[in-house]
């Protein structure tokens, strides 16, 4: 199981390792894109209707 401290470390060192390699977190990032696009299609849907909903005011319905 992941603490807190684990997860903070984790990301400290993914922020380091992308800076260190901008072209491969750069490929890494189109690659995890491609392979879970409709995923981030469905979110984005989930998102904008979210919004719709917010705005007229019937988020409860």
């Amino acid at each position: 199981m992941s603490t807190e401290a684990d997860r903070i470390a984790w990301r400290i060192h993914g922020r380091e390792w992308r800076a260190a390699n901008p072209e491969r977190a750069k490929q890494i990032s189109l690659e995890w894109y491609h392979r879970n696009k409709a995923q981030v299609a469905e979110v984005r849907k989930m998102k904008r209707d979210a919004a719709r909903l917010a705005e007229t005011g019937n988020a409860h319905a």
